[in-house]
């Protein structure tokens, strides 16, 4: 059984219902009887960067639980691929498909997607084997146009592309130039010329996924309409996926207790915890962590930052130079499995980022993380879909500037019925693959079969 090839002629105004969902964390119960007729192969471009375990990972097992046999396909950097080595052996072990590694060569040109795609052919082809459909949810833009070129290369197969926009990669490459990279005078004329080429290598390959995907996820509601107002359309079939926890909502009537024990492990037992999880790279707006923290000392002179980052030396650093009391803060570096200890000391949760295309249509992970833990959060305006949930669910204040962090612990709450229903639409595995379920089969019927 294969698909007519070419588009449908007609794809009406089609977007994911709102449906109940599980708590986050919960498995998706009941649905590991129904196997699905389908078969879905997640490919990312990306390689192994600091959301694959939570994100990607999460995701496919999600799927798996709900009885979708799932695959997983990655392309790494050479050195990259080879570091990994065994380390995602047992997650493999685990899946229904094959987790997969193939090295990617530094991306220069739609030369080395075109070898991706070579390197991709046996493994695309097993995936079909017996007629199967074939769902090839592919991460990021430069993902997305790698599965439009399987899927163009194999008419014969069931393929279709369901291309995930987790943000805004041209974006990135920019920023990279300008904030993140910092190369050598010798080499800077040669890096800004490459960095210009990634970006337009960028752009051309999200318009062609625009133009050819058969369907969609966005990590916000804001990137979809950002997505749909530049290009001048309708992306149908289309969900929105923010980016999900396994954290479970920690029970209301234990919060305290868990608090003071988190708090009294490090040392803490005393002090009122502003706690910042991420890096200090300048779209995360450090200095306006540092501002919020002073801020919120005016107010509790007993606080204490809490920094949980994968990056130590580089914000123990920027504290240092910014000016912050030793005796002020602690950071620490944990494994992702661990964050959540660590959460549970928090009193109030920073997310404060800079103005920028990037970060106007992002879904911080540490958004939910916070709220899991029963951390109220204060947060930037204009990060995604972020201003409206924490008013609506009311699990925090927006801050017009950092210096207003002090002022809004006066009259900070933390609603738990609004926290729970916060997660269970928006960031629970569960609900992310009853809207996936939903895209795949939506797909999958726009195409009339043939015998």
């Amino acid at each position: 059984m294969v698909l007519r090839s070419g588009r449908p002629t007609a794809r009406g105004e089609l977007r994911a219902p709102d449906v109940a969902h599980c708590e986050a964390g919960e498995p998706v119960a009941g649905q590991r009887a129904r196997v699905t007729p389908y078969r879905v192969l997640h490919i990312t471009y990306g390689g192994f960067g600091s959301p694959f375990a939570s994100q990607t990972l999460g995701l496919v097992k999600a799927l798996e639980s709900a009885g979708v046999p799932t695959g997983v396909l990655v392309f790494a950097r050479p050195e990259e691929a080879a570091q990994v080595g065994d380390a995602y052996a047992g997650e493999a072990a685990r899946l229904s498909g094959s987790l997969t590694v193939l090295p990617r060569p530094p991306l220069v040109g739609k030369v080395n997607l075109s070898l991706a795609r070579r390197q991709s052919a046996a493994l695309i082809r097993n995936a079909a084997a017996g007629g199967h459909d074939v769902i090839l949810h592919c991460r990021g833009q430069h993902g997305a146009y790698l599965g439009l070129l399987l899927r163009d290369a194999y008419p014969e197969l069931s393929l279709r592309v369901i291309a995930d926009f987790r943000g805004n990669e041209a974006e990135e490459l920019r920023a990279q130039l300008g904030e993140w990279i910092r190369p050598k005078a010798g080499k800077r004329l040669v890096f800004t010329a490459l960095t210009k080429w990634r970006v337009g290598l960028a752009q051309w390959a999200e318009a062609e996924v625009v133009r050819k995907a058969d369907g969609f996820s966005f990590v916000s509601g804001a990137f979809r309409r950002e997505v749909e107002l530049h290009y001048r359309t309708t992306l149908v079939p289309s969900v929105v996926v923010p980016t999900c926890t396994s954290f479970s909502l920690v029970p209301e009537n234990a919060r305290q207790a868990l608090k003071r024990e988190a708090k009294a492990k490090l040392g803490l037992s005393a002090r009122y915890i502003v706690i910042y999880n991420g890096t200090f790279i300048p779209l995360q707006e450090p200095t306006g962590i540092v501002r919020a923290f002073q801020s919120c000392k005016e107010v509790r002179p007993e606080a204490h930052l809490l920094v949980l980052t994968t990056s130590p030396a580089e914000a123990r650093s920027f504290l240092r130079q910014a000016g912050v009391s030793a005796v002020d803060w602690t950071v620490v570096s944990v494994p992702h499995a661990e964050v959540q200890k660590y959460l549970l000391a928090g009193d109030v949760g920073l997310l404060l980022r800079r103005p920028s295309p990037i970060n106007s249509v992002a879904s911080p992970m540490k958004f939910a993380e916070y709220v899991a833990c029963g951390v109220p959060v204060l947060a930037s305006p204009g990060i995604g879909d972020l201003d409206g949930m924490i008013s609506t669910y009311g699990v925090g204040r927006v801050l017009a500037a950092p210096e207003e962090a002090g002022r809004a612990l006066r009259s900070l709450a933390f609603n738990y019925d609004g926290a729970r229903r916060l997660l269970r639409a928006h960031y629970s595995w569960a609900g992310a693959v009853k809207k996936l379920q939903w895209l795949y089969e939506r797909v999958l019927a726009q195409y009339a079969r043939t015998g």
